[in-house]
């Protein structure tokens, strides 16, 4: 859906990238995460192309009920349907651009924009224009002036997921081999993921990929970057926390998490980083399911961190999901939600 500002020489684009990344050495220019013209390039064949997490469905439960999220720059309107299934289109009017809502959640009938007074409703379809008759001189074509749907919409674990481009692989088929990595960190028990109260917003002077990376391999900063945290939580007569062994999945794809491979050591983690109810019901209610579902190997595997290209990361211990939301090639805004299992009573 986004559409470039400026002119961008993609072509030159590509042959500085290829200068700029090179994998086999090792190297990353940084340059990749400021420059302006792969900024712009990125919007449009990422963002405009791939799935992205547009808001837990938890969030949307009743008829009506919206909330209004992005695609890379591109604001968009998630709402609940009459007939339960969920629409989502570009929060923009199609006469002179004016946004549709400017809340950020709610239930509503319709959406009007405030500059002209065209109206929508839940579905995005064009349903009023006041003095049609008057200033138009001939009826015109709601259906043509309907806001932009975004045309392919999937839920998964409770999940939204959105994508601009029509013809795009599905999204379970855009995970490729990391969809049993999805599973295992938002498919642990079969009622799936609802978000605990609402979403936490804030802007970083970064650009979006170094979250990005981060959620996607990055275990190994643990102990250094959380320390002081580490340190506060940990009860004094705590044994001392030492490194355990764990793992590392990454993909072609862009996808990747972490993971423990020893119960003890996720248990006493979990205790430390989350408390004793937590991690009780982790061990005791969750990782039995997990077992009964995916086979004790996996169950094995307790995920850490991951990240689900390009920007929907995930905090599996501490349940927070996250979004990498684009504002500018050196600044993003991270939303974060808190998710619960559904069938957990909590």
């Amino acid at each position: 859906m986004h559409v470039p500002t400026g002119r961008v020489d993609t072509m030159g684009v590509a042959e500085r990238l290829r200068k700029l990344v090179r994998p086999d050495e090792g190297v990353i220019h940084a340059s990749v995460y400021s420059d302006p013209e792969i900024y712009q390039l990125e919007l449009s064949r990422i963002f405009a192309r791939s799935w992205l997490l547009l808001c837990p469905d938890s969030q949307i439960p009743n008829a009506g009920d919206y909330f209004v999220s992005y695609m890379g720059e591109d604001p968009v309107i998630v709402v609940r349907q009459q007939d339960g299934t969920i629409a989502a289109f570009l929060n923009q009017c199609r006469h002179r651009g004016g946004a549709l809502c400017r809340g950020e959640s709610g239930n509503t009938k319709n959406f009007i924009c405030t500059y002209h007074g065209w109206t929508y409703d839940t579905s995005g379809t064009l349903t009023s224009v006041p003095f049609e008759e008057v200033v138009y001189k001939a009826p015109l074509n709601r259906a043509k002036w309907s806001a932009r749907r975004v045309p392919r919409l999937e839920v998964h674990h409770g999940l939204v997921f959105g994508c601009w481009d029509e013809d795009a692989p599905g999204f379970r088929e855009s995970l490729g081999e990391a969809a049993v990595y999805f599973d295992l960190n938002f498919g642990r028990t079969e009622g799936g993921l609802a978000t605990y109260g609402g979403v936490y917003k804030w802007r970083v002077k970064a650009n979006w990929k170094l979250a990005a990376e981060q959620f996607t391999t990055d275990d190994f900063h643990f102990l250094t970057s959380h320390s002081s945290a580490l340190t506060a939580l940990t009860p004094e007569d705590a044994p001392p926390f030492s490194i355990v062994r764990g793992r590392v999945f990454t993909s072609s794809k862009g996808h990747g998490g972490g993971f423990l491979m020893e119960r003890d050591s996720f248990a006493t983690a979990l205790a430390t980083t989350t408390g004793q109810a937590a991690s009780n019901y982790m061990m005791e209610v969750e990782l039995p399911t997990v077992e009964q579902r995916y086979g004790e190997a996996m169950a094995n595997a307790t995920p850490t961190f991951a990240n689900f290209f390009p920007s929907t990361g995930y905090l599996h211990a501490n349940r927070t999901l996250r979004s990498w939301i684009p504002r500018g090639p050196d600044e993003m805004e991270i939303w974060a939600w808190t998710l619960f299992d559904r069938g957990s009573g909590t």
